[in-house]
């Protein structure tokens, strides 16, 4: 697991965009002395571009191979594609960005980082310009980036910020309708 976690950080530039490869799931054998015939294990692929995914792709295949091959055994990779990466479009963005603030407060709306979440969303983005959201739910007094993630056994959620949600969408909506009324 470790050489396939240090593909990104050894294999490849690593300062054209950020790129992760995480083992999260090993299933293999039925007793604690008896070595497997098989094991399984699962995991995840981010990375911020197609051409780095792919590249990814071919090292995790060849060092997979090549680490099966040492140890006298046989390797199966399979690599399911998930979603692309989801992108804001930026003129979109730039266009809602007084709506954002309005539902938001001036003081609130900020720009995220890049995150390597996955998300189907992309695939409406490949269609249409579209906007991802993170809406912040923390509670008041914890600040970006300290709770704990929406994977964690630790989340929680203050419902009192889904009103900034709720009031994001219909403003969107609102602006909507004027456009289409103002052609």
């Amino acid at each position: 697991m470790v050489a396939l976690q240090g593909i990104p950080s050894r294999h490849l530039d690593i300062t054209k965009g950020p790129a992760v490869i995480t083992i999260g799931s090993v299933h293999g054998g039925v007793r604690g002395n008896i070595i497997p015939d098989e094991v399984e294990m699962v995991g995840t692929i981010r990375t911020f571009d197609g051409e780095t995914r792919e590249l990814l792709h071919t090292k995790l295949r060849s060092t997979v191979q090549a680490l099966a091959e040492a140890n006298g055994a046989t390797a199966t990779v399979t690599i399911k594609p998930y979603a692309p990466v989801v992108r804001n479009d930026p003129k979109l963005l730039w266009k809602m960005m007084p709506t954002l603030r309005w539902a938001a407060g001036d003081d609130k709306g900020m720009e995220a980082s890049l995150i390597t979440g996955a998300e189907d969303f992309a695939f409406y983005q490949q269609s249409i310009p579209g906007l991802y959201l993170l809406l912040g739910v923390n509670d008041p007094g914890v600040a970006y980036g300290e709770a704990p993630s929406n994977h964690s056994p630790f989340f929680d959620v203050n419902e009192a910020a889904l009103i900034t949600g709720v009031r994001a969408l219909v403003g969107f909506a609102l602006d909507y309708a004027e456009a289409a009324t103002d052609k």
